[in-house]
């Protein structure tokens, strides 16, 4: 029997670039080094809401053969694994937690008591951020640790930080590329800015994958891009601090009110990139207002045309926090982002 199994969206064989399946792959690897990889077993959900008899089949497998059950399932998969796993668990008596992976989880179970049950008996839940954790001790939850997003990326050093100064300033956005996160809000404030200016003040570059209930629209909105909007397609996640490096900025105009800790955030933070972001719920846990960049009211695309109105008449503003993008994304390091979870673990093999 093995320590622990980590259950989650892993898409073996696949090329997806998405948060779920990025996250769950890089937890996979942190145990791994931290554990030992033949302590720890992956198991892949990726497909298995289309087929109940093994989905069975893999809790049961998971349940028989491992101490720990790592779960990091999706909004909608919360709702079929936690209850299966807690059910079946009855019979096997392992440790249970859920990693979880945004910032939606507390909205979810606001209105859902039977589901809420099912989740408090969890060994663990593990969330990314302060705000979640209050949210959750509201609804009654105990059984708590905070354990932030993180990615494995070699930060840039101080010498190697890149100030841009000349116009036009270049702005990214690097997501999943879909109206919720914001992309056309992008567009238009980088268009508007610029007509305002009377110039091509700035230029924006949209990486990432088109989702798919996105991909006509996106594709009639890219035919009236302006001159100085492009979209640059997807790069490996390995390579993402070497392009946002370049920039003046990241724009994260996300309408996502539940995000957690957003990847594409640290990203920018190891490239020493401030963001201009939209306050989500979770804002003030990831991002220092006026050190790590800048925050403007959800959905107010004129208040982002302002900040950027604001970074032209004085880009030493935004350049002066590279620095501090870099101080800051050391809490998001595998070893620092997941020592309140090791501990938790920790705790619980004590007590048995």
């Amino acid at each position: 029997m093995s320590k622990i199994c980590i259950i989650g969206h892993f898409a073996f064989g696949k090329e997806l670039i998405n948060g779920q399946t990025i996250k769950t792959k890089n937890l996979y690897r942190a145990f791994c080094e931290a554990y030992g990889c033949d302590s720890v077993a992956a198991a892949d959900t990726h497909s298995l809401s289309r087929n109940p008899v093994k989905l069975l089949s893999l809790c049961l497998s998971s349940l028989k053969k491992h101490e720990n059950i790592i779960l990091l399932p999706a909004q909608n998969g919360v709702r079929v694994l936690v209850p299966l796993f807690v059910f079946l668990n009855r019979f096997y008596h392992r440790r249970l937690y859920y990693n979880v992976i945004g910032g939606w989880l507390p909205s979810l179970l606001q209105n859902k008591p039977a589901l809420s049950r099912f989740v408090k008996r969890l060994d663990g839940v593990v969330v990314e951020t302060q705000h979640m954790k209050a949210a959750m001790e509201a609804l009654g939850f105990s059984n708590l640790c905070i354990a932030s997003n993180f990615k494995f990326i070699v930060p840039l050093s101080y010498v190697q930080l890149i100030f841009n100064r000349q116009k036009p300033f270049r702005l990214c956005t690097f997501s999943r590329v879909m109206a919720e996160k914001g992309i056309e809000d992008a567009v238009d404030a980088v268009t508007a800015v610029n007509r305002a200016l009377g110039e091509t003040a700035f230029s924006l570059d949209i990486y990432g994958p088109v989702d798919d209930n996105y991909k006509n629209q996106f594709s009639l909105l890219k035919s009236h891009f302006p001159p100085f909007v492009r979209y640059q397609g997807t790069i490996p996640a390995s390579n993402s601090v070497a392009v946002i490096k370049e920039y003046f900025a990241l724009l994260f105009p996300t309408r996502f009110f539940t995000e957690g800790v957003p990847g594409t955030l640290i990203d920018a933070f190891f490239a020493g990139v401030p963001v201009i972001a939209a306050r989500w719920q979770s804002f003030d846990d990831v991002m220092l207002d006026g050190r790590t960049g800048l925050g403007y009211p959800m959905g107010d695309t004129q208040a982002l045309v302002s900040i950027l109105k604001e970074c032209y008449d004085n880009p030493e503003r935004l350049n002066g926090m590279k620095k501090s993008c870099l101080e800051h994304a050391k809490q998001y390091m595998p070893n620092e982002a997941l020592e309140p979870f090791f501990q938790m673990m920790q705790s619980s093999d004590n007590k048995n």
